[in-house]
């Protein structure tokens, strides 16, 4: 077995951009290391979870009113009290484009 030296040539660009982003992340780290990080036991999870069951909670109380709504709709709409008439009025083209149908020979 022979041994090979192995040498690398790093030209000034390279050196240049390594010491760049060596003095970046040592900016970064002492940027985290300075501030107060909260710790796994000091968060608040609890609070969250119990935010979003009073928001679902809110969110089923207004389907229950809409749904009340829409049975009200219904009844009134089997029961005749409520008539439904269409006007015939002037036609607008498919997807509220106003421009004018092309007359047909």
């Amino acid at each position: 077995m022979t041994r090979r030296n192995i040498e690398v040539r790093v030209d000034a660009y390279t050196r240049l951009c390594m010491t760049a982003i060596a003095v970046l992340l040592t900016v970064l780290i002492v940027g985290m290391w300075t501030q107060h990080v909260q710790l796994a036991g000091e968060a608040l999870a609890g609070e969250q979870f119990g935010e979003t069951g009073a928001r679902i909670a809110l969110s089923l109380e207004a389907q229950k009113l809409t749904n009340a709504k829409l049975d009200e709709l219904i009844r009134l709409l089997t029961s005749g009290q409520v008539k439904v008439q269409l006007v015939k009025g002037e036609q607008k083209p498919a997807g509220g484009n106003d421009a004018p149908k092309p007359k047909q020979k």
